[in-house]
């Protein structure tokens, strides 16, 4: 929600599954010691999860960042990787608020701000609330609220028109149908994870 909100997803500052089988969320992100909190970094899908997902390259490892801007919300992670062709990229990110109703109300806020796409599908394991919405093509977003957490799956049809400092006139390309199947998988898979870690 950081990248959402305010710079929407990061990459441009940066922005911003067929695998949710048993253990996946051990695969994507690292099991906690017996006791241990996790770390904010394993909230987000990690590298062996993104390249599983077909991004085997990391532009911008997890991070936190505690200037979510968003009233009951403390903090965020979000880790951005790129696919083997560095045109396409994938997001992850999590909010972390004070409470589930604090979620609620960021949740709320997020969605009047951003106009949802039903042309994009949304899990519905994400919940009655997810949504999806092309507002910043081409970077492509899935929204959805998770106890006290938002997640935000996005995926970026052209790395480096985004990236560019310089704007550009040119027609950008359009999410594909095997694109927005994909940003299903990784947002289900980041969703693996908070459930695993018992967010």
């Amino acid at each position: 929600m950081v990248g959402v909100v305010r710079a929407h997803h990061r990459f441009r500052v940066p922005l911003v599954a067929s695998i949710l089988v048993a253990g996946t969320a051990t695969l994507l992100a690292a099991t906690p010691q017996a006791g241990a909190s996790p770390p904010a970094s394993a909230y987000v899908i990690g590298p062996k999860g993104a390249h599983a997902l077909g991004f085997p390259t990391t532009l911008r490892g997890a991070k936190e960042s505690k200037a979510t801007g968003v009233k009951g919300c403390s903090s965020a992670v979000d880790a951005v990787y790129l696919d083997a062709t560095k045109q396409t990229g994938l997001v992850s990110e999590v909010v972390n608020c004070t409470s589930s109703t604090a979620a609620s109300g960021a949740m709320a806020t997020v969605r009047k701000r951003l106009t949802a796409d039903r042309s994009i599908p949304v899990p519905g394991a994400l919940g009655s609330s997810a949504f999806a919405t092309s507002v910043e093509a081409p970077q492509y977003l899935l929204v959805w609220r998770t106890g006290s957490h938002l997640g935000f799956t996005a995926f970026d049809t052209d790395v480096p028109a985004t990236t560019s400092s310089t704007s550009t006139t040119a027609v950008l390309p359009p999410i594909t149908a095997t694109q927005k199947a994909l940003l299903g998988r990784a947002a289900l898979a980041q969703l693996a994870i908070d459930h695993h870690l018992g967010g």
